[in-house]
């Protein structure tokens, strides 16, 4: 899942429905790496949306929030490790 080909304002038609997939699959089932890669596009879509992603900020950290926790096992590190930027 590689934003980089979107540069700044030019991903604001898409932001409501990517960020609902993206949210989506830090919060659901989904496997670790798809986490992680979510996790990742979250922080290239914040840069790129800069000041229009406020809206969606409350769901972002309310799902980051999970992988601040202590971690118990190397797949919730590898979420903390990318949730904190690292």
């Amino acid at each position: 899942m590689y934003l980089h080909f979107i540069v700044g304002k030019d991903i604001l038609p898409y932001l409501p429905d990517l960020m609902s997939h993206l949210l989506a699959t830090i919060g659901g089932e989904a496997p670790t790496r798809a986490k992680e890669l979510a996790l990742s596009a979250i922080g290239a879509t914040t840069n790129a949306a800069e000041k229009e992603i406020l809206p969606y900020f409350p769901s972002i950290m309310e799902h980051i929030k999970h992988f601040l926790a202590p971690s118990q096992t190397e797949d919730q590190l590898k979420l903390q490790v990318q949730a904190t930027g690292q």
